[in-house]
């Protein structure tokens, strides 16, 4: 794994599997449309793992003991990009938030067949999910990004980070949309290919904002 992300025997067996999952479930219940092999990996997996080599979530046990709340994936779907990002930093907790039963059903599969520890589904939509905030906000495509953009300023922690997935070109309008939402475009990347991160369809930007202090 390129860019310095966490990689060991442990993850690859782990991604391993969840390929093997998304593929034969994927069959039959249509959770990703007409993908297989190859075109998960680079559309979907190694995607979802870029968003971290751009923004990585916090890892570490705050002063007072705690765990850091986590990563909050809105609108997961099959997973994505919550499960790559959990594979890669198991350490962290996180919490899916996906409203389609056949979807949530197939998430308790991968959570338990990968043996995946402190992950919560959320079988609800957004505006009915009333937990609170988390470090780290992040959704594949879940509303247009400044849309997106706003609602996540509504979940992310003081100190935490959004994590916007989107198409290149979008910078100007983000950047300016964050400033009026008390955020800040701390790290981006207009291409996610340039960051290893092949693609056999539209190129990905990827953006990382924080809360300004």
């Amino acid at each position: 794994m390129q860019n310095n992300l966490p990689w060991d025997d442990k993850t690859a067996e782990r991604f391993e599997g969840y390929l093997g999952l998304l593929e034969h479930f994927n069959r039959a219940m249509n959770l990703i449309g007409p993908m297989e092999g190859d075109q998960i990996v680079d559309q979907l997996l190694l995607d979802s793992a870029t968003a971290a080599a751009v923004a990585a979530p916090r890892v570490s046990v705050e002063e007072s003991g705690e765990q850091p709340a986590g990563i909050l994936d809105v609108g997961s779907g099959a997973g994505l990009p919550g499960i790559p990002l959990k594979i890669l930093f198991p350490e962290v907790p996180l919490t899916m938030v996906e409203p389609r039963k056949k979807r949530t059903t197939f998430l308790k599969i991968v959570v338990e067949r990968l043996a995946l520890p402190d992950v919560e589904i959320a079988r609800c939509r957004l505006e009915d999910f009333e937990e609170g905030r988390y470090d780290y906000v992040i959704s594949k495509a879940f509303r247009a990004p400044v849309t997106w953009l706003e609602l996540a300023a509504e979940r992310v922690a003081a100190d935490g980070t959004i994590i916007c997935m989107t198409r290149p070109g979008e910078r100007a309008e983000l950047s300016e949309r964050a400033q009026a939402l008390g955020l800040e475009l701390v790290k981006g990347c207009d291409n996610s290919t340039e960051l290893g991160a092949p693609s056999l369809g539209e190129a990905r930007a990827i953006y990382a904002f924080n809360v300004l202090s």
